[in-house]
């Protein structure tokens, strides 16, 4: 009797992690850009070239976060220049880049030196607001004029992405593009990630619930 009763209560708290892990909305993707074709004649008119993060609310403020880290540049490319934030944006290409749905314009951009590639880690919640509208991430490049270099995308980005579902948002759903004219050949690629580690050690917490619950009846 002790047995069912100590094995009933492992499942209902296994189970009840794994629900809360589902709970938390975020979707982890490792991103890559090419960049090789910005250091091209026809292209070095338009430098300084800046790598450009929004997050824009839609209905409901402060309920998303875009976390972006890890970078690498690539081919001898860096970050260089001053941040520009507006809104919930803080950090730096040289470290991490946070923005938060504080209001309804939330930006950072910063100058880098062009090389062949820039690589970063993007850890994006997606709690969905209350209302019709959306909050809104996306991903550009910026020429000298700090307008969006010309993308198949989305008002020229080259990552556009509606957070309108709790399930983790696929590789289409991102909605990468790619550029055109003389950007021709810079491409964006993601990559998903592994679930965090908490939500691993909560899965093997429910997969040993299993186990336990197999030899109990052997």
């Amino acid at each position: 009797m002790k047995t069912k009763r100590l094995l009933k209560q492992v499942l209902t708290f296994a189970t009840a992690l794994l629900l809360y892990a589902g709970t938390s909305h975020a979707g982890n993707y490792h991103i890559t850009i090419d960049t090789s074709v910005l250091s091209s004649a026809a292209n070095s008119v338009n430098g300084l070239f800046s790598l450009d993060f929004q997050l824009n609310s839609g209905n409901t403020l402060n309920n998303n976060t875009a976390t972006l880290s890890n970078f690498t540049f690539g081919g001898g490319g860096s970050p260089f220049g001053p941040v520009n934030i507006f809104g919930g944006a803080s950090g730096s290409l040289s470290s991490a880049v946070t923005l938060h749905d504080t209001g309804a314009f939330n930006e950072f951009f910063q100058s880098f030196t062009t090389g062949s590639v820039i690589g970063f880690d993007l850890a994006l919640t997606q709690n969905v607001d209350a209302g019709l509208t959306p909050d809104a991430f996306a991903i550009a490049i910026l020429d000298k004029n700090l307008l969006n270099i010309a993308t198949n995308g989305l008002a020229d980005t080259l990552l556009f992405a509606n957070i309108d579902t709790t399930r983790a948002l696929t590789i289409a759903q991102l909605n990468l593009a790619s550029g055109v004219g003389s950007y021709t050949g810079v491409t964006i690629r993601a990559v998903r990630l592994l679930p965090e580690p908490t939500t691993l050690a909560l899965l093997a917490v429910g997969m040993g619930g299993l186990g336990f619950s197999r030899r109990a009846r052997t």
